[in-house]
């Protein structure tokens, strides 16, 4: 006896009431109908074999074969429906599903239409002004992510490159505002306020002075670097003055700014807000730079101007301390000179001025032509000491005393001088290299050369026996050799040396004789055809100062302007002002 849940199987039956031809069946553990809802249907025979109903047959002709096991008993469940009706089931689902995904297509579509026309807008109004900007002439990429990648990178590049050149050119403009301000020239453009803060330069209060420096033996300072080219060895010692003097400015609680102006290291000395020891601050500050720079075998002379207020003051400071560097002729090389010192001057000066009176004058003069070095020597160094023993000698009565002495010296040349043969008569140049000392020291030491060359012609004219035709050769070689500085003068590597091999000399040798017959030396004669070429170049307008000092032989303007300020006393661009 087989139980049947009869309740469950009308429910079956009444679930499956759509399939008006399907065929339901209800199978025992053999197989075998229990129950159908249509007995005897001609789509069941296929699926007979005797009383049992094949299972593994899914299909058999145009009828189609579903069965499932009870959960609760042996029993199986079997549902017969024809092929058509089951496919057509199938088609419908695959038609359902094919609407579905096209709606969901276009759906999303649209839906990508709206976000990208509201996302995109942005991004190509972007390309659009960055191609307006930046490419013009150039194709635009059709990624434009990549597009801006490309132009944020090429904008980054120039930005560093930018950053790179203003780094190197940053020194050159902070000193060209330096040296506009230690000029007088005020900016009406940028507020030197504004000027100072782009540079991180900080400014303490509104009181300022200047310290001057001079190397005194700069040349010697370049003969102990070799193998670096000038410029990049003036760059090396300048920066070496620089950091010691702003940082010793900077231990002081001062602010120190150092450019260079005039062949000069200038330091702009800002001061902390009320400074009473300000005095002491500055000379600290230029005592310790220069025994620290004597490590470096930097010979310094130091100027110290006075305190002033606001930025037309600068200017008055740095011409105080450019006065007091004057002061070296009198005080010597390598000191520090402070402008309080030597302001007084003018009212201190001695009423009568300086010790030089014709009755000794007059015995000078007899020393000389009697040809008494020693006399002469000694007479002529108690008259500067006793001139020049006083604290300090105002720089006008130094060099009207100078000039006195020199002028002594040429009446003695021209009492003794030969007018038909006159071994002095080039004496001028010998006064010349008198009156260009830096100090009284060097133009006491020239003047004494001098002496004593003079007091040797005195004590025998001709001691040296030479010959006429000696003297007639002699010239003509110095005519010769004037002759071929003027021809070569533009020669960067015309020299004592390079003249003395075109004439199968010795350079030191030929210079001797050429000095002796011309009375200056070989060196001089090139710097000064040099240096008369290139003021006619200048009176003309013709070059710039670069370009003419590399046209008269110098490798580089520093040199020709330190050459040209020598001979001539001022600057190759003051005089082309003036010309």
């Amino acid at each position: 006896m087989v139980m049947a849940d009869t309740r469950r199987f009308q429910e079956a039956i009444e679930s499956i009431s759509g399939f008006s031809d399907a065929t339901l069946l209800i199978l025992n553990q053999n197989n075998e109908i229990l129950m159908s809802n249509r007995p005897g249907s001609e789509e069941l025979k296929p699926f007979m074999n005797g009383n049992q109903v094949q299972l593994d047959n899914a299909k058999v002709g145009k009828s189609e074969m579903f069965y499932m096991d009870s959960a609760v008993s042996d029993l199986k469940y079997a549902l017969i429906i024809p092929s058509s009706l089951y496919w057509e089931k199938a088609v419908y689902v695959r038609n359902f599903t094919y609407i579905s995904i096209v709606v969901s297509l276009i759906s999303a579509g649209v839906l990508t239409w709206f976000f990208m026309r509201r996302n995109y807008s942005p991004i190509q109004q972007l390309v659009e002004s960055l191609q307006d900007k930046n490419t013009q002439n150039e194709p635009a990429d059709r990624n434009e992510l990549r597009f801006i990648q490309k132009v944020i990178m090429n904008t980054r590049s120039e930005k560093n490159e930018i950053a790179q050149q203003l780094q190197k050119h940053q020194q050159v403009l902070r000193s060209n505002m330096i040296n506009r301000l230690l000029k007088g020239k005020q900016d009406t453009l940028v507020p030197y306020e504004d000027a100072f803060r782009s540079f991180h330069m900080p400014l303490y209060s509104s009181e300022f002075a200047v310290i001057l420096f001079v190397i005194e033996n700069e040349e010697n300072l370049y003969g102990k670097l070799p193998g670096i080219d000038i410029n990049e060895r003036n760059k090396l010692i300048h920066l070496i003055i620089s950091n010691v003097v702003e940082e010793l400015a900077s231990e002081r609680q001062h602010a120190g700014y150092v450019a260079e102006v005039d062949d000069m290291m200038v330091c702009l000395v800002n001061m902390k807000a009320d400074s009473s020891d300000w005095n002491q601050d500055l000379h600290h500050i230029a005592a310790e730079a220069q025994r620290f720079l004597e490590r470096y075998d930097m010979e310094l002379t130091i100027s110290i101007s006075g305190r002033h207020t606001s930025w037309i003051g600068i200017a008055e400071a740095y011409q105080e301390a450019v006065d007091a560097m004057e002061y070296k002729m009198v005080l010597g090389k390598k000191g520090i000179i402070t402008y309080g010192d030597v302001r007084s001057d003018a009212v201190a000066d001695d009423p009568f001025g300086y010790y030089y009176p014709l009755q000794v004058e007059q015995q000078l003069l007899n020393f000389i032509k009697a040809g008494d070095t020693d006399q002469a020597s000694a007479y002529m160094n108690e008259i500067t000491e006793r001139n020049f023993d006083k604290p300090i000698m105002s720089l006008t009565l130094a060099r009207c005393l100078i000039f006195n002495l020199v002028g002594t010296m040429i009446k003695a040349i021209n009492d003794l001088g030969d007018r038909d043969n006159n071994t002095l008569t080039q004496y001028p140049h010998r006064i010349d290299d008198i009156i260009a000392g830096d100090t009284i020291q060097e133009m006491q030491e020239a003047l004494q050369t001098l002496l004593e060359e003079v007091c040797a012609y005195a004590a025998d004219k001709r001691a040296t026996n030479v010959s006429q035709e000696r003297e007639d050769s002699l010239r003509h070689l110095s005519t010769q050799v004037t002759q071929y500085i003027e021809s070569n003068y533009t020669d960067v590597n015309l020299n004592v040396n390079a003249i003395g091999e075109h004439f199968e000399l010795k350079g030191s040798y030929l210079s001797k004789l050429f000095k002796n017959q011309t009375g200056e030396g070989l060196l001089d004669c090139i710097h000064k055809c040099r240096i008369r070429q290139a003021k006619e170049m200048i009176e003309h307008k013709q070059e710039s100062i670069n370009e003419i000092s590399r046209l008269v032989g110098y490798n580089d303007a520093a040199t020709f302007i330190r050459v040209f300020k020598k001979y001539e006393g001022i600057t190759p661009g003051k005089y082309k002002e003036i010309s």
